[in-house]
């Protein structure tokens, strides 16, 4: 499952980890919600800003607590962090 930035990611992230475990298998995720994704290219979008994000993330670490899941963070992410602006660069590296 590819979450990408709904509004509450939760209801659509524990329904594939029950999905997962009623087969007796770990969900599979790729968290894709960076602020300035993919630097305006093909999959452009992700979060406002670095707050946003946080938030965010935070529900669907919420919604996998207690389950079996592997999660790709943000593969979008590094690769085209040169070719980001250095405000929004900064943004997406600084630890929270």
């Amino acid at each position: 499952m590819w979450p990408t930035g709904e509004a509450d990611p939760g209801p659509a992230v524990r329904a594939a980890t029950t999905a997962a475990a009623r087969q007796d298998r770990a969900a599979l995720f790729v968290a894709c919600n960076i602020p300035h994704r993919d630097c305006g290219r093909y999959s452009a979008g992700g979060a406002a800003d670095a707050e946003a994000y946080r938030r965010w993330i935070g529900q669907v670490a919420d919604a996998l607590a207690g389950s079996r899941a592997l999660v790709v963070l943000e593969s979008d992410a590094i690769a085209p962090s040169p070719t980001v602006a250095h405000p929004a660069r900064t943004a997406r590296s600084a630890p929270s």
